[in-house]
């Protein structure tokens, strides 16, 4: 018997369908054949358990709700992306746009005009390149003029 067919033979004969040389084949091979008998009583124990659940009816428009119901759900799932783009395009963008603006100028009036330096005074690179007085400037000078004579 070909073991690619044991599930349409079991169920046959189970069900009563095979005729009475098929049955009798059948049985032969169920009594040789050790896997054979171990998926029969597998399939056997299943339809037993399966004719002991309890029958459950549905309503007469049962098929016609669920469809109604399948419906609804792919039009609020395809519906989804339409919504998301609706929220994009009509949404109210002004009072974020104000604030961004109005931060953007007080930023800009901020860093205008603050100086770094509280008592106003310029900014150098190095506190050797300010000369305030007339005794630096001499000073200085005279540094020069002796780096000049080396």
């Amino acid at each position: 018997m070909d073991c690619n067919n044991y599930e349409d033979k079991i169920m046959s004969f189970i069900e009563n369908e095979l005729s009475v040389e098929e049955k009798a084949d059948f049985q032969l091979e169920l009594n040789n054949n050790s896997n054979l008998r171990a998926q029969y009583n597998e399939m056997k124990k299943i339809l037993v358990s399966l004719n002991k659940m309890p029958k459950i009816e549905t309503s007469s428009n049962f098929i016609v709700d669920l469809n109604a119901k399948i419906d609804c759900y792919e039009s609020k799932s395809n519906n989804k992306i339409g919504v998301f783009l609706d929220k994009i395009i009509n949404y109210d963008y002004l009072p974020q746009i104000s604030i961004g603006v109005a931060s953007l100028v007080c930023l800009f009036v901020i860093t205008f005009f603050w100086s770094p330096d509280s008592n106003g005074s310029q900014i150098m690179l190095s506190n050797s390149a300010l000369v305030d007085d007339l005794e630096d400037t001499e000073i200085a000078n005279l540094d020069s003029l002796h780096n000049e004579d080396k």
